[in-house]
């Protein structure tokens, strides 16, 4: 495979990707919020993306945009799960496990595709000597508390507020399994209240 192909193959991946998420997403959703909004207005990135990697694939800013597509679709997708999940009650199914543990996470790398590296590779794509350092220190840092929050004990399904006196009814706390410190255990195991409306899985 030569590498006009692979790129070629690269984009449609991606852009598939992109375009089955949202598309999954909005039916999906049962309503939507402020934060849904912002992450469908991320869409203009995957459009400009999109264009820029077919007509100039050597520029890494059209892959850039691309993969914040990839992100916000994805995203949106994992929040109608989560909020499908949160409907069906207990026990959580895994695949809400999932979609409330990636819903979690993706809002650092997405933030600094968007904003520094954007910045930091406009126009030409490639970053300048005196600003390469801040390119990679910013990746790494964000690559760092992206991987220590993915690896958290718990995951939190719904909105949850300890400090109010009453908890919201549909929301749920539960044991991220990709946390070194939980056993894997399947995400459909019996679950103990810790507290009102608030549900935390029984400890090993």
């Amino acid at each position: 495979m030569n590498r006009k192909r692979a790129q070629r193959l690269k984009w449609g991946t991606l852009v598939i990707i992109t375009v089955v998420s949202f598309a999954w997403a909005l039916l999906l959703r049962r309503s939507f919020s402020s934060p849904e909004f912002v992450i469908i207005s991320f869409a203009i990135y995957a459009i400009v993306g999109a264009v820029v990697a077919w007509r100039r694939p050597e520029n890494p800013m059209g892959w850039v945009f691309l993969w914040i597509g990839v992100l916000t679709g994805l995203a949106g997708l994992s929040g109608a799960g989560v909020e499908i999940a949160l409907e069906r009650g207990l026990p959580i199914a895994w695949w809400g496990v999932l979609a409330a543990w990636f819903e979690a996470r993706f809002w650092p790398p997405l933030f600094v595709l968007a904003t520094v590296v954007t910045f930091l590779l406009y126009p030409s794509g490639l970053a300048s000597p005196r600003w390469r350092p801040v390119l990679w220190l910013t990746v790494a840092a964000t690559a760092v508390a992206t991987g220590l929050s993915a690896l958290a004990r718990t995951l939190s399904l719904g909105e949850t507020n300890s400090d109010a006196p009453d908890f919201n009814p549909g929301s749920f706390i539960v044991d991220n399994p990709f946390s070194p410190a939980i056993a894997t255990r399947m995400a459909s195991e019996t679950v103990q209240p810790s507290a009102p409306g608030v549900w935390l899985k029984e400890s090993p």
